[in-house]
């Protein structure tokens, strides 16, 4: 399996502190991203990459549900870790699948352990040369959001500190994810707000031309704005915008 370097290049045992400093400036990183306008993308792409980078581990994958709640691979280290991924989700069998269900941490640093739990995965996973498996869910508060994945072309179990810091740029990446999914849904809503509001003021206009037009009141102006629109199959907004537009004649529509 190829990666970006030796694994004691990336977890540097002999230089604790300079490997906290390390974890510290990638968790400064993607907390930066709460304040900009991110590419969802390159966040979990970093993710995997400070994964390998600060980690005892060969590879790293991570899968992120849709709206739909489909798991979906969105960023892998490797190509080994990109197929053992899609695997797992045409399965519907492995760690990472688990983790995203239940919403805790699956650990398999030897996955012939592991033969029963899943066995067409383990056999996919030596295949591609993968003995040991780390699946880090994305937590939030109803669930997880997805799943980070820590590779291992030996059987070995992570450290507790490995774990840790892992767990924690999985914590990371989930508030920004969700953060940008509030925005998202907040800025959704707002526009939906806004075109309400904006159909409401073209529907007052068009009571008023109406109202003058047909020498009726403001209310009885709307009742045949609305009736003629079921009538055709319009909509009432549509309607209204093509009275504005002087593009319907109003005399079939105030006759109604």
């Amino acid at each position: 399996m190829n990666s970006t370097g030796s694994t004691a290049e990336r977890a540097p045992e002999a230089d604790p502190a300079g490997r906290e400093a390390a974890l510290l400036a990638a968790l400064v990183d993607l907390t930066s991203k709460l304040v900009s306008d991110f590419d969802v993308v390159e966040v979990l792409e970093d993710l995997t990459g400070y994964s390998v980078d600060l980690l005892a581990v060969d590879a790293a994958g991570l899968v992120l549900a849709d709206d739909h709640g489909t798991l979906r691979v969105m960023s892998s280290s490797t190509d080994e870790a990109r197929q053992l991924e899609l695997f797992q989700l045409a399965t519907c069998e492995g760690p990472c699948v688990d983790a995203h269900a239940t919403g805790a941490p699956v650990a398999s640093g030897d996955l012939d352990e592991h033969r029963d739990r899943w066995p067409r995965f383990v056999a996919r996973a030596r295949d591609l040369g993968i003995r040991g498996v780390h699946a880090l869910p994305l937590r939030c508060p109803d669930g997880a959001l997805g799943a980070l994945n820590l590779f291992t072309v030996t059987r070995r179990g992570l450290p507790e500190a490995d774990l840790r810091a892992a767990q924690a740029l999985a914590d990371v990446a989930s508030t920004v994810l969700r953060q940008q999914r509030s925005l998202h849904e907040a800025h959704r809503t707002a526009a939906q707000l806004q075109t309400a509001l904006d159909h409401r003021v073209i529907i007052e206009q068009t009571k008023g031309v109406l109202s003058e037009r047909g020498g009726i009141s403001a209310d009885e102006a709307f009742v045949r704005l609305r009736r003629f629109a079921r009538k055709n199959n319009l909509k009432i907004t549509d309607v209204a915008r093509a009275v504005m537009d002087d593009a319907l004649d109003t005399t079939p529509l105030l006759g109604s």
